[in-house]
This record gives C-alpha cells, sequence and structure tokens, in this order.
C-alpha cells in the first residue's frame, strides 16, 4: 500500500496536460484474500485486494485495460490526453478459483467509490 500522503493525493482527481489519468479499483469485500493481477497494455501492474486501487498516467491512444483471473477480462479504450478514467473490477465467483471483470465507470461514481477504497504503489508511468 502507498503511504496515507500518496493516497490522499491520488485523491485530487486532477488531469494531467498532455496525458490520460487512469484509476482502476476494487471496491469490494467479496474475496478479500484473494489478489487479482492488473494487466495494462499487455503489462503487469500489480495485484488488487479488496478496497484498493492504482493510479496511471498514460499516453493517448489505443489502450488495454484487464484482471487476469479463472475468467479473464478487459476493457479496450482510446484514451484521451486531459482526460480522466475510471475502471471497476468486479469480483466474480469462479468454478475453481475467482474470476473478475473489468467496466469503465462515469467519473462521479469512480470517485465515490475510490474514496473509500487505498492506494496501491505502482509505476508512476505505463510506455506504449
Amino acid at each position: 500500500m502507498a503511504t496515507p500522503e500518496r493516497d490522499t493525493a491520488a485523491k485530487v482527481f486532477a488531469p494531467i496536460a498532455g496525458k490520460a489519468v487512469v484509476y482502476i479499483y476494487r471496491d469490494e469485500t467479496m474475496g478479500a484474500g484473494v489478489k487479482i493481477p492488473i494487466v495494462v497494455n499487455n503489462r503487469l501492474l500489480g495485484d488488487t485486494v479488496a478496497h484498493s486501487y492504482f493510479r496511471i498516467v498514460m499516453d493517448p491512444g489505443p489502450s488495454q485495460v484487464g484482471c487476469k483471473a479463472e475468467s479473464d477480462s478487459h476493457q479496450s479504450i482510446q484514451v484521451e490526453a486531459d482526460k480522466v478514467y475510471f475502471f471497476r473490477q468486479e469480483m466474480k465467483m469462479g468454478l475453481w478459483s475467482a474470476g473478475c471483470l473489468m467496466h469503465l465507470i462515469p467519473e462521479g461514481e469512480g470517485r465515490l467509490a475510490i474514496a473509500g477504497c487505498k492506494l496501491l504503489e505502482a509505476p508512476e508511468s505505463l510506455p506504449r
């Protein structure tokens, strides 16, 4: 987990000139002990746990945000400069282990959900 100061700073939700800011969060308690890997543009970002989130800065362009579990899920999107995006990772029951779904979420809903989550350490930005 990130420091409380970094968590507070990340919850400002400010855009960055020329870049896209992407939040990926898991706001459920279901499967609290299960870590689910997050993959962005075919690069492992890290694992989510219950009530956690990542904040990353990306270059504009075609992107893919996903989670890897018994049933993987991803969302493809054209991220634009000077915008903020929110993705919600939903936990699903699987036959042998946990599954996941990834959803693109409206900004207002994403901000509210992240208020109850803690920031996970991640690379500050992801190269293409």
